[in-house]
C-alpha cells in the first residue's frame, strides 16, 4: 500500500475483491475525499483512509493485520528451517570427520605393511635399487616444486628436461636406474607424476618393479557393477576425485568398496586416455571445439591506463652486422602497444637501462616493467633502478616464455615488417621463391635462440632504421588488439598526466652500472687492485656500499649505502682514465677482425638495390608527418633514489678537473693491467641451490675454524640453512648417502 493514512484504488480493489472501476464508481457518487500524486504518465488518486466508509476501514484494517501475521509467520518458518539445517551441517561434519579418520588409519596401516614388504627387498636387489633412484627424482622434483614459483605440472616437466639434458648432477648409484632411450635418460614429466602418486600411497613399495596390476585386468576392469558406479560417478560430476569416489564407494555401496584410491584413480587415468574425445566432449565442449586455447585478451584484462606497464625483452638469435654481432632490445607499452627498439653488442643491463632511459624520456615513467628471469633483467643494475625509482618489477614464471607474450609478438612483427627494408634480403638475382624463402628463415631465425642472421649494414644504419619503422610505420598501422586503432590514436587519446624525469643528469646517474659491493675499511674502499677514498667514508667503516661507475673517470666511484648517496670515492692515481679509452685496448684484436670482416660484406651491397626500401620508408615518414602530434599533460615525476642519484651530480660537477698531463702517464699501465682475462666468480645470487649448498658447506668450515668472514657472507651463512633449498639439498645427501667432502674437493680441482 502506498501510505498509512491513504490508500490507492488498487488497494482497496485488492482488499474488498472486486475490480478497480468498481470502486472508481462508488467513490464518485459518494464523493470520497482524496490527494492527487504525481506519477510518470499523469496524476494519481489516493484517498484518505479515515473518509472512507467504516466496512471498507475495517476490511483495510483486518488485511494489514493478515499481512503482518503472515510475515511473522514467515519468518518463524526461516529461523526454524535454519536451525535444522545448522544440526544437519553440524552432523554431516561429524560423520565426515570419523570417515576421513578411519580412511588416515587404514592408510597409514597400509604404507606400514608397503614399508615392511619393501624392507624385505635385498639391498643388491635391483628392484631396490631402481625404486631408490625414482625416489631420488620424486624428492629433487618436489625440492624444485618447493623452491621456484612453478606449478607441479611444469616443476615436473621443468626436472625431467633437466634431467635429460645432463644439466642435473645425478648420483651415482642412480645412473644406471633411471628410464634410458638409446643409452640417454629418457625421464618424463607423466613417468614423475605416476612415481609422485605411487610413492605418497605406497612409499618406496609403490615404487618397485611389477608393482600393482596390468592394465584391462584390474578390480574394476573385471567386476561390470564396480565399473558402471565408477564411470558413472565421474560422468555425473566430471571433477570428481578418486578419493571422492572411493568416499561414495564407502557411503553408497560398501559391498563394493573393494579397491584403493590409487587403483581408482589409475584406472580413470587410463579411460581417459583411451576415450579422449568422448570425455572432452562431456567435460568441456568449449574446449572439445578448440575454443579453448584462445587466450585473447587475458593479459590485458587489468591494463586500463597508458604506462601502467611495459614489457621487455630481448631477440634470441643475434645480428651479424659490419660492425660486429649484436642483439636488438625491445619495450611495448601494454595499454598502447607502442614499441621502442635498442640494437646493443649485448643484451646486457647497461644496454636494458639505455633503452630504458629512452623510453622514459619519450614515454614518461611506468608504473611497472615486465621481464623474465634472464641475468641481464635481474641484474642489480636495473633491478635496482627500477626499485629507486619506485617502479614494480613483475618477473615472468621459469618456463612460461607466454607471461610476456606481448613483447614477443612484437618482437616477431618486427622481424617481419622491416624484411624489404633490410639489405641482404631484397634485389638478389635469384629466383623469387629462393627471396621468399630467405626472408622467412630470417623472420624464424631471428626469434630462436642460438641463431645468427647476417645483415649488410652496421648497428648505427640498424638503430636508424628501427625507429623510422616504429615512429613511422608500425605506430600508425592498425593493430587487431585495439580494436582497429593504432597506438598513435591510443596514446594521444589518453587525456590524463603523465609522470615525467626532470632532471635527465639525476637519472643518467641512477642507471649507471653498478661497479659492485664492497666493505668500508678504514683505509677506504678497494676496488680492482685500487683504493677509493672519501673522508665521508668514516662513519661507515665496517659496512657494506654499493658502488657505481663514472663511464667517463676510472678513478670516480659513488657510493650508496642502504639506498642514500655517500660520497664520491676518488683514486688520485686513476683520475682522469676513461674506462672507454682503457677498453679500447682489450678491443684492438677483435676491431681488426671486425675490419677485415666487413670488408667482405660490402662486396655484396654492389647487388643491392635501394630504391625501393628507401622510398617505401620515405612514403611512410611523409604520411605519419601529416598527424600533428599535441604535448601530452605531465607532471613532474621523482624518487628517493633520483633523489640520492641528484646529489652525486652535484658533487660530480663541483670535483670535475681536467685530466693533467702527469695523471695521464699512467694510463698505459693502467690499460695493461686491465686487458688481463678474468675468471668470472659467480655471485650468490645467480647461483643454483646445489651451487649455494657447497658454498654454504665450504663457508662453514671457515666460521667453525675462527676465520673472519665478510658481513654478506655472514648473512648467507645464518640465512640459508634456514631455507628450503638448504633442507632438500641435505635430505637428498643423507637419503642416498652422499659425499659432501668429495664434492667439494672435486670442485676445488
Amino acid at each position: 500500500m502506498q501510505m498509512h493514512n491513504s490508500v490507492s484504488v488498487k488497494d482497496i480493489s485488492e482488499v474488498l475483491g472486486v475490480k478497480g472501476h468498481t470502486v472508481t464508481r462508488r467513490a464518485n457518487k459518494e464523493n470520497w475525499p482524496y490527494q492527487e500524486s504525481t506519477v510518470r504518465g499523469g496524476k494519481k488518486r489516493l484517498y484518505i483512509l479515515d473518509s472512507l466508509p467504516s466496512e471498507i476501514r475495517n476490511a483495510i484494517a483486518m488485511h494489514r493485520v493478515a499481512e503482518e501475521l503472515n510475515q511473522q509467520t514467515a519468518l518463524e518458518q526461516a529461523r526454524l528451517q535454519v536451525q535444522q539445517l545448522e544440526k544437519s551441517i553440524a552432523s554431516h561434519a561429524g560423520k565426515q570427520r570419523q570417515e576421513q579418520t578411519e580412511i588416515d588409519n587404514a592408510l597409514f596401516k597400509h604404507k606400514r605393511e608397503c614399508d615392511a614388504k619393501f624392507n624385505k627387498i635385498a639391498r643388491q636387489d635391483p628392484k631396490y635399487l631402481r625404486a631408490k633412484a625414482r625416489q631420488w627424482a620424486v624428492i629433487g622434483y618436489l625440492q624444485l616444486f618447493n623452491t621456484s614459483e612453478l606449478s607441479k605440472q611444469k616443476a615436473r616437466a621443468a626436472f625431467a628436461n633437466k634431467v635429460n639434458q645432463r644439466e642435473v648432477a645425478v648420483p651415482p648409484n642412480c645412473i644406471e636406474w633411471l628410464p634410458k632411450l638409446h643409452g640417454r635418460h629418457d625421464l618424463s614429466a607423466g613417468t614423475l607424476k605416476n612415481w609422485e602418486y605411487a610413492y605418497q600411497q605406497n612409499g618406496l613399495w609403490g615404487l618397485t618393479d611389477n608393482y600393482g596390476t596390468r592394465k584391462g585386468q584390474s578390480k574394476i576392469e573385471t567386476n561390470d557393477d564396480l565399473k558402471h558406479i565408477v564411470l558413472g560417478a565421474l560422468i555425473s560430476y566430471p571433477h570428481i576425485t578418486a578419493k571422492k569416489i572411493k568416499q561414495f564407494l564407502a557411503a553408497e555401496h560398501p559391498s563394493l568398496n573393494i579397491v584403493s584410491e590409487k587403483t581408482i584413480s589409475r584406472f580413470v587415468t587410463n579411460w581417459k586416455h583411451d576415450n579422449q574425445q568422448s570425455w572432452t566432449f562431456m567435460s568441456n565442449p568449449d574446449k572439445w571445439k578448440n575454443i579453448y586455447m584462445s587466450a585473447a585478451g587475458s593479459h590485458f584484462e587489468r591494463i586500463n591506463e597508458l604506462n601502467q606497464l611495459w614489457e621487455m625483452d630481448s631477440t634470441p638469435g643475434d645480428w651479424l652486422l659490419e660492425d660486429g654481432r649484436h642483439s636488438v632490445i625491445g619495450v611495448v607499452d601494454m595499454w598502447s602497444r607502442r614499441l621502442k627498439f635498442y640494437v646493443s653488442k649485448t643484451s646486457k643491463a647497461s644496454a636494458i637501462c639505455q633503452l630504458f632511459r629512452r623510453a622514459v624520456l619519450d614515454w614518461g615513467v611506468p608504473k611497472g616493467v615486465r621481464t623474465d628471469n634472464g641475468a641481464d633483467y635481474v641484474s642489480d643494475q636495473f633491478s635496482g633502478v627500477l626499485r629507486d625509482m619506485d617502479i614494480n618489477h613483475e618477473l615472468c614464471i621459469p618456463f612460461a616464455s607466454e607471461e610476456k607474450g606481448t613483447i614477443e609478438r612484437a618482437m616477431r612483427t618486427m622481424s617481419h615488417g622491416i624484411l624489404d627494408l633490410l639489405p641482404g634480403f631484397i634485389g638478389h638475382s635469384v629466383a623469387e621463391r629462393k627471396v621468399i624463402e630467405a626472408r622467412k628463415s630470417f623472420a624464424d631465425r631471428i626469434m630462436k635462440s642460438d641463431e645468427v642472421v647476417e645483415v649488410s649494414m652496421t648497428s648505427e644504419a640498424l638503430q636508424e632504421l628501427l625507429d623510422k619503422w616504429t615512429e613511422h610505420v608500425y605506430l600508425h598501422d592498425e593493430h587487431g588488439g585495439l580494436k582497429g586503432k593504432t597506438p598513435f590514436e591510443m596514446v594521444h587519446a589518453w587525456t590524463e598526466p603523465l609522470r615525467f624525469i626532470d632532471d635527465e643528469r639525476a637519472l643518467d646517474m641512477l642507471l649507471a652500472e653498478v661497479a659492485g659491493t664492497r666493505t668500508v675499511s678504514k683505509k677506504g674502499i678497494r676496488f680492482n687492485n685500487y683504493t677509493y677514498f672519501n673522508d665521508a667514508l668514516f662513519s661507515y667503516v665496517g659496512r657494506d656500499v654499493l658502488l657505481k661507475y663514472d663511464e667517463q673517470d676510472m678513478g670516480r666511484l659513488y657510493a650508496y649505502c642502504d639506498g642514500e648517496f655517500i660520497g664520491e670515492m676518488l683514486c688520485h692515481e686513476l683520475i682522469g682514465i676513461s674506462r672507454q679509452e682503457a677498453a679500447s685496448a682489450a678491443k684492438a684484436k677483435q676491431k681488426k677482425f671486425v675490419t677485415q670482416q666487413a670488408k667482405e660484406l660490402r662486396e655484396y651491397r654492389k647487388a643491392i638495390v635501394k630504391d625501393i626500401p628507401q622510398a617505401v620508408i620515405e612514403h611512410r615518414i611523409s604520411q605519419s608527418k601529416q598527424v600533428a602530434s599535441f604535448p601530452k599533460r605531465g607532471e613532474v615525476y621523482t624518487s628517493k633514489g633520483l633523489e640520492e642519484s641528484a646529489k652525486a651530480v652535484d658533487v660530480n660537477q663541483l670535483t670535475e678537473q681536467p685530466k693533467s698531463a702527469a695523471e695521464k702517464a699512467i694510463t698505459k699501465r693502467v690499460i695493461a693491467s686491465l686487458t688481463q682475462p678474468v675468471q668470472h666468480e659467480p655471485s650468490i645470487s645467480e647461483m643454483d641451490s646445489r651451487q649455494k649448498f657447497h658454498y654454504w658447506n665450504r663457508l662453514n668450515k671457515r666460521v667453525e675454524s675462527g676465520e673472519q668472514v665478510s658481513e654478506q657472507d655472514r648473512r648467507f651463512h645464518l640465512g640459508f640453512q634456514t631455507t628450503a633449498a638448504y633442507r632438500a639439498e641435505k635430505r637428498i645427501h643423507e637419503e642416498f648417502s652422499l659425499d659432501i667432502e668429495g664434492e667439494l674437493n672435486a670442485e676445488a680441482k
